[in-house]
């Protein structure tokens, strides 16, 4: 409701530039006919009503929506100054894992909070308008169910005034006693309304005051319609007719006034509106010249042009404008809710220091009433989803001071989805730290054209800190990813694609490890470069799949794999098992400093350098003499016939060799037991054989 009132505003505010210039025209354009004057009326109308924009570069409404910034000041006004708290710096982001500021709880506000009421005032006080309407008509159906049906309409002896009802299949009624001349001129006129749709623009005019009726420039602008229909009408009827016949139509017209004026849709009355100024018009009355008409088609393509459009909005990349030359160019936010107010297309949002929880959000869970995010359902909570917003960016105010994050385990904290050109940068998302793992990312994009990321810290909680899927041109760059308890990027169908600049660093638990820096499927123009990534013991450092990757330029520091360093695989076709496409990386200045593996390269890719020479993993050994190492105990291998000694058999650099057929745990000497003793082998721990509840461990 509140984003449907406020399109209402900025409607009112668009619509009002129009009125008043329709306004000043119809006081210029004084001898043009008044049906161009009607047109001139109907483009405001639909100013007022549309429900979307016609963009032109000739345009002269503003670009800027006052409305919003009107809103959003505010909001801001009644907000409660919890922020000057929080000046405490966050733990540096790079040393350590991040204990985001906490955020100042504002007092609960128990005054009356008059801007959620206003929008419900506002639909009540439309419908008011329909109802009278729908009474209006009503009356006047009783009125005429009695009617007479003569040549050309229908005559009542209940109403005063000639007028037309309905609008799927109109009649005309006009009231008993009038002379024949008399009803041969009312009936000529109303024949005119109905011939040129005037009872539908005036329709439409009711229907822009039902919605507009805060604003006294719709109210003036539906008074001058209704005099404008009703003389542009006599114009047409009077245009062949000499003097003598004017002046009669004339003392009919003065006959069959009322002091009544009927402000609803329907009906439109003959005689209702302006009596003194239509016989003053009539008996004047001058064929106007083709000079005269030609203006009022200038007019009205002036209006339609110029003030119907709104401004086409540029494309940044195009202009090379890609971000507000200043802060005062943004929407400034101090809390969930105003940043959830303030998403929109080319919108810059700045969050102000602080932490902001979007699982705190007044509206969490609900349905949204805006078309730009959305909450979707988890098993443990909600996740935010921006979706469908194109030149959207959202800045904070340093990694170190300004923090997103949601309480769900299951929720990415950033989800965005059909988005264009949206920019994220200076603040650290995670999840909230002390709620436990994660089964979910923070930032994930889905379908997204052009998202760039920029000075963010990412951090655990979060099992991956970057997902994007069937999304392209997308950057990483200057950033820190870091405690994520799987891998630190997950680029699934995705093309052009950079990671630079950015420190990735103690990904996986303490406990198991991870799974790997880079996940990699289908994507192609996949670039990681000039990156520190440090601190971690992984499964692979990254797995390719049917994917193009480069790796410039980046430092390995203090890694440890399982398996190979670089593992490849083949994507195959879902209907056949023919290899899709082949994975092929580029290893270009790398460098590996104390860095442990078993091998350097898995099967089925291509592994090359920066001239495109082969790398294999002896090549690769002579490169790093500290990098790649195998084992330093021989692979012992037993044979096992039993379940015990299958146990017993269990440890590092081990081969086991099932001799028996069938080996059933549950008959195990030890099952159920306490474990016998924790192995270790350099940098791994690895527990002997436990037994829980769910099962064996190792």
């Amino acid at each position: 409701m509140n984003t449907l009132f406020q399109n209402i505003l900025t409607a009112s505010f668009h619509g009002s530039i129009v009125i008043l210039a329709v306004m000043l025209l119809r006081l210029v354009l004084k001898k043009t006919p008044r049906k161009y004057i009607c047109l001139l009326w109907l483009l405001a109308g639909l100013r007022l009503l549309m429900p979307f924009q016609i963009q032109s570069d000739l345009s002269l409404q503003p670009s800027a929506d006052p409305v919003a910034q009107v809103q959003q000041q505010i909001s801001r006004s009644q907000t409660p100054e919890a922020l000057p708290d929080i000046q405490t710096p966050v733990t540096t982001v790079i040393s350590s894992t991040p204990s985001p500021a906490p955020e100042t709880a504002p007092e609960p506000d128990t005054g009356f909070d008059f801007l959620s009421v206003l929008p419900w005032f506002w639909l009540g006080i439309a419908c008011c308008f329909g109802i009278y309407s729908l009474y209006t008509y009503l009356t006047l159906k009783l009125k005429v169910r009695e009617a007479v049906k003569i040549p050309g309409g229908w005559e009542c002896d209940r109403i005063e005034t000639a007028f037309i009802l309905g609008f799927i299949r109109p009649n005309i009624y006009i009231p008993m006693g009038m002379t024949p001349e008399e009803q041969r001129y009312i009936l000529a006129h109303e024949r005119t309304h109905l011939d040129k749709g005037d009872h539908w623009f005036k329709m439409v005019g009711f229907l822009a005051l039902a919605l507009h009726w805060f604003n006294p420039l719709v109210w003036a602008a539906y008074i001058l319609l209704c005099k404008d229909i009703e003389i542009a009408c006599d114009e047409r009827v009077v245009q062949f007719m000499e003097l003598e016949e004017r002046k009669a139509y004339s003392a009919a017209l003065l006959n069959c006034s009322t002091n009544r004026a009927h402000f609803a849709a329907c009906p439109v009355a003959f005689g209702e509106v302006s009596v003194k100024e239509r016989i003053k018009s009539v008996l004047s009355y001058k064929k106007p010249g083709f000079w005269i008409s030609l203006v009022g088609v200038i007019a009205i393509i002036f209006v339609a042009v110029c003030l119907v459009t709104s401004p086409a909005r540029k494309d940044a990349a195009a202009t090379g404008d890609t971000e507000p030359t200043s802060v005062s160019d943004a929407v400034s936010v101090h809390n969930v809710d105003e940043l959830l107010a303030a998403i929109a297309p080319d919108t810059v949002i700045q969050l102000e220091p602080g932490t902001y929880n979007l699982s705190g959000a007044k509206g969490y869970g609900l349905p949204s009433e805006s078309p730009y995010y959305a909450w979707t359902e988890k098993y443990d909570g909600f996740e935010l989803m921006l979706q469908n917003v194109k030149n959207l960016t959202i800045r904070g105010s340093g990694k170190v001071n300004t923090t997103l994050e949601c309480d769900p385990r299951s929720a990415s904290v950033i989800n965005l989805k059909n988005c264009e050109k949206v920019t994220l940068e200076d603040f650290t998302a995670g999840h909230t730290l002390e709620l436990g793992q994660c089964s979910s990312g923070v930032i994930y994009l889905q379908n997204c054209t052009g998202v760039g990321m920029n000075r963010l810290g990412i951090y655990g909680c979060g099992m991956i800190g970057l997902q994007a899927a069937d999304s392209k041109d997308i950057s990483l760059a200057d950033s820190d990813v870091y405690d994520c308890s799987s891998s630190a990027a997950e680029i699934i169908s995705c093309e052009d694609v950079t990671i630079s600049g950015t420190r990735i660093y103690r990904i996986g638990s303490e406990e198991y490890g991870g799974y790997t820096y880079f996940d990699i499927g289908s994507s192609r123009n996949v670039t990681v470069e000039n990156c520190e990534i440090s601190d971690s013991s992984l499964m692979y450092l990254a797995i390719v799949t049917g994917s193009t990757v480069q790796m410039k330029g980046n430092l390995f520091s203090n890694n440890r794999t399982q398996l190979e360093a670089f593992n490849f695989l083949y994507e195959y076709h879902e209907d056949t098992q023919t290899p899709a496409d082949e994975s092929s990386m580029v290893l270009d200045g790398n460098r590996f400093e104390n860095c442990s593996v078993r091998r350097w390269f898995g099967n089925d890719g291509t592994v090359t350098d920066g001239a495109g020479n082969p790398l294999t993993d002896e090549q690769m050994n002579k490169l790093y003499s500290t990098g790649a190492t195998e084992p330093t105990q021989a692979q012992l291998e037993i044979h096992v016939s039993t379940v015990d000694e299958l146990i017993a058999a269990i440890g590092p650099n081990v081969d086991i060799v099932l001799d028996g057929e069938l080996y059933d745990l549950s008959t195990a000497t030890g099952y159920g037991t306490p474990p016998r003793a924790i192995i270790t082998t350099g940098w791994t721990n690895l527990t002997a054989p436990s037994w829980s509840s769910t099962g064996w461990t190792i």
